[in-house]
């Protein structure tokens, strides 16, 4: 074989081992810009109860026909997603809103709380989606008293029953920036505040 063509194959070596080496640096780069962008923040509006006003009371029952109230003073605080079994971000939402309710057992009650009446649809959707470990409510009435006119969405309460947080809650990244704005992340008490977002995304109700 000439000369020339294995100096040809060497040099085309070099540049194939060359780009390999620059994927894996610019793989990495992208790694750290992602570690580094905070999560994406929950879309909130400016319907329902205000930051820091005393929530209301959520009644309705669970999928046994017991009667379940949500709200007022209670040992840990709640996070109520609001959702409905025809709701395909809520179907979406579901593996997210276990892993919250697994990581965050010790310090957060998590409910959710189904705004559709019918109770076979419910139960339905608690078989299809497997999200028995999280209480589901029925309460169709609680869509007035929060006015909730989109869902999925999550409105945060403290021990006593304020509400610390609310916004429009697609993804795990909107729920982690719900509790994070919240100090809920460090282990202290959640505080009031108000995210900014806008009124899009979400199914209309």
């Amino acid at each position: 074989m000439p000369a020339i063509w294995v100096l040809g194959y060497l040099i085309l070596w070099a540049v194939v081992v060359l780009n390999l080496l620059l994927l894996a640096v610019l793989a990495r780069q992208v790694g750290l810009i992602h570690q580094r962008i905070p999560p994406a923040p929950a879309r909130t509006t400016n319907d329902g109860p205000e930051i820091g006003d005393p929530a209301p009371l959520v009644e309705g029952h669970d999928l046994g026909g017991n009667r379940v109230v949500i709200g007022g003073p209670a040992v840990l605080p709640s996070l109520l997603v609001f959702m409905s079994p025809g709701c395909g971000s809520c179907s979406d939402l579901v593996p997210s809103l276990k892993s919250i309710s697994r990581s965050e057992r010790k310090n957060l009650k998590v409910y959710a709380v189904s705004l559709d009446p019918d109770v076979d649809a419910n139960k339905r959707f608690v078989e299809a989606e497997r999200f028995r470990d999280v209480p589901l409510v029925v309460a169709p009435a609680a869509a007035t008293g929060y006015d909730v006119r989109m869902t999925p969405y999550a409105v945060l309460l403290d021990r006593d029953g304020n509400v610390v947080t609310k916004g429009v809650t697609n993804h795990l990244e909107h729920f982690e920036s719900l509790l994070m704005a919240a100090g809920f992340s460090n282990g202290s008490s959640p505080r009031p505040v108000e995210l900014e977002g806008s009124r899009e995304g979400g199914h209309d109700i």
